[in-house]
């Protein structure tokens, strides 16, 4: 970024999330659109933060509070049922979603949404909501998940039980903090009407990346965990991880077998009507205060990337 954008920016920021952005946005052109915002961890402070996954409680309550007050905010799986049929309430709407299933989600997150009243999905990893059992990345040393020759991306590609060998070798202890563990289904059950549940694999696997039969086992599996643990219809699914690689043809396969009416990647982008629904892109959350995520869907809404 140029000196220049660096020094307009914070401008341009409170420019988007006033005013004048409500403005663009109704007379903005072009077709209909849902931002779907990915978060994972609601903390009490953004602290050491590996993987990007945490947004802190205050600026979590920030941006909920943006979103309600720019767009409609709506379930999920109705967001995509009137996507498709053209009747979104407004050209451009939000959906909130958290994948995983930390505990901070009901500690923290449950909480800003029932008191701003904004609707959210849950792709919840199953085999850690049967257990208990910490996630597998929280048990390795904390190197950036992205380094090349991480022990993180060695086991992001690894069989189930093969990863369960290293973690076993070079783990750790779990993390201490109890809303950085997971969520129990007990717990899961105990989240208010608003928070709706899909699907995020079992033992969160690369489904792209695993053979095929591995990762029909295990979306089979966490189909099946979901419908005895919280009868009802579950129908939607998040990718682990959810990049290209990630989601393959026998990835996205598995999911629709499985029952499941649609998927979401971490692609950034907007869900457009007409879309592949097995490959539909979200919006990462970030820890950026309310102008910041305004001017990125202002941007996202109009199919533009970069620049402030």
């Amino acid at each position: 970024m140029t000196r220049a954008r660096r020094l307009l920016r914070p401008l341009a920021e409170r420019l988007a999330a006033g005013p004048l952005g409500r403005a663009v946005e109704r007379l903005s052109s072009g077709p209909a659109g849902l931002a779907v915002l990915a978060y994972h961890r609601v903390v009490p402070e953004r602290g050491e933060d590996p993987f990007s996954l945490a947004v802190s409680a205050s600026r979590f309550e920030e941006q909920v509070r943006f979103l309600v007050s720019r767009y409609p905010v709506l379930p999920l799986d109705r967001a995509i049922e009137d996507l498709e049929a053209g009747r979104l309430p407004a050209r451009r709407a939000v959906a909130i979603t958290f994948d995983d299933g930390y505990r901070d989600v009901k500690t923290r997150a449950a909480p800003i949404l029932e008191r701003l009243r904004a609707p959210a999905t849950l792709f919840l990893s199953t085999a850690s909501a049967s257990s208990g059992a910490p996630y597998w990345w929280d048990l390795l040393p904390p190197l950036p998940s992205g380094a090349p020759g991480s022990l993180h991306r060695r086991a992001k590609a690894m069989a189930p039980d093969e990863r369960d060998r290293l973690v076993a070798s070079f783990g750790g202890p779990p993390p201490r903090d109890p809303d950085a563990q997971p969520m129990r289904f007990a717990e899961v059950r105990g989240l208010p009407g608003s928070i709706r549940i899909g699907g995020h694999g079992d033992r969160h696997l690369s489904l792209g990346l695993a053979p095929a039969d591995s990762s029909r086992r295990d979306v089979a599996s966490c189909a099946a965990a979901l419908r005895r643990e919280l009868p009802g219809h579950i129908r939607l699914f998040a990718y682990p991880f959810g990049a290209p690689e990630d989601v393959s043809e026998h990835a996205a396969r598995a999911v629709r077998e499985a029952g499941f009416a649609a998927a979401f990647t971490t692609e950034e982008g907007i869900v457009r009507r007409g879309m592949d629904r097995y490959r539909l892109p979200r919006v990462r959350a970030r820890e950026e205060g309310a102008g910041a995520l305004a001017l990125r869907l202002l941007r996202a809404f109009a199919g533009r990337r970069g620049g402030l």
